[in-house]
């Protein structure tokens, strides 16, 4: 019974080699403390296991990967209190809007990240306290990083505003600057929907020019319109960004940078906006400092776009 038990562990090693080579060493390890099989016949398997992976070829798509791979869970939660009133006066309509007074969940995150070994990760990332559900996905991801790169595909935000692409963690404000949403937040006839999140396809790298200086730069090339969902715009947007960080210790680095973005605007319901009986495009520069010198950090940064028929 013993003698055929290990013919029957061997042929079934033999018949899935691959699978035993790639997963089932534990198995036939424990099979070898329990005295089923010899060190010998395990050592035999697992060759003929790795001499059938290599001949279909499959070490060479599918790379072993030795790292442990992971699951990180992520959240971030920002509740605040409003106590908002204003006055209205006007030639026809003057008065007093009724008082805000309110606690609100203004940020609710939560998301995770997938380590699926061989510099692959997929990611998602939700805001479930936006009210407009449309809205709530904040990334969706998948990233292939080697050296030649980060290679993205899927929902983000493309490197177009320093504050818009600052986390919300780490702004020094409660809210993002009026400028800031002007440019990012999507078009509602008086807004402009340039930047924040587009779907496409996205690169970043980073070069190290010495000890002192780093050189980031990177590409976009996404959906012209916001959004994640079928947005009915046959036309694509392109973005691309480059910045120089001197850094002469952690806390007194300064970055110089700018970004550059062109894509076709749209308007709120997603139709390509008409300039003069053309369709119109829209570019712009967006060159910005950031500079640390201990506790104290200065920023600034310059927004210009142009709209101009194609």
């Amino acid at each position: 019974m013993n003698t055929t038990l290990k013919t029957l562990t061997l042929a079934a090693a033999a018949s899935m080699a691959v699978s035993a080579y790639a997963g089932d060493k534990e198995v036939l390890d424990l099979l070898v403390k329990k005295g089923v099989v010899s060190a010998e016949e395990r050592a035999a398997a697992m060759d003929k296991a790795k001499k059938a992976s290599q001949a279909a070829g499959l070490d060479e798509i599918f790379a072993k990967e030795e790292a442990l791979k992971r699951l990180t869970f992520s959240g971030r939660m920002q509740t605040q209190y409003e106590d908002i009133a204003y006055e209205q006066t006007g030639a026809t309509n003057a008065g007093e809007a009724s008082p805000t007074r309110t606690f609100l969940m203004r940020r609710l995150y939560l998301g995770f990240k997938a380590d699926m070994g061989s510099g692959f990760s997929g990611e998602i990332v939700n805001n479930f306290a936006e009210n407009d559900t449309d809205k709530t996905l904040d990334k969706a991801i998948v990233t292939s990083e080697s050296s030649l790169g980060n290679i993205t595909l899927g929902y983000q935000k493309v490197q177009w505003g320093l504050e818009e692409n600052t986390s919300s963690s780490k702004l020094y404000t409660v809210e993002r600057s009026m400028v800031t949403r002007y440019w990012a937040e999507s078009e509602n006839g008086r807004r402009i929907g340039f930047g924040a999140r587009h779907v496409g396809l996205h690169y970043s790298d980073k070069a190290t020019l010495s000890t002192e200086d780093t050189l980031d730069y990177g590409f976009s090339f996404v959906d012209a319109r916001q959004g994640y969902s079928k947005t009915s715009v046959n036309d694509f947007g392109t973005y691309a960004n480059i910045a120089l960080t001197h850094k002469f210790s952690d806390a007194n680095k300064h970055t110089i940078g700018v970004n550059w973005g062109q894509t076709f605007y749209t308007s709120a319901a997603g139709a390509i906006t008409v300039l003069n009986g053309e369709s119109s495009k829209i570019s712009g520069y967006n060159p910005y400092i950031k500079s640390q010198i201990g506790a104290f950090t200065v920023q600034g940064e310059y927004v210009l776009t142009d709209i101009d028929p194609t």
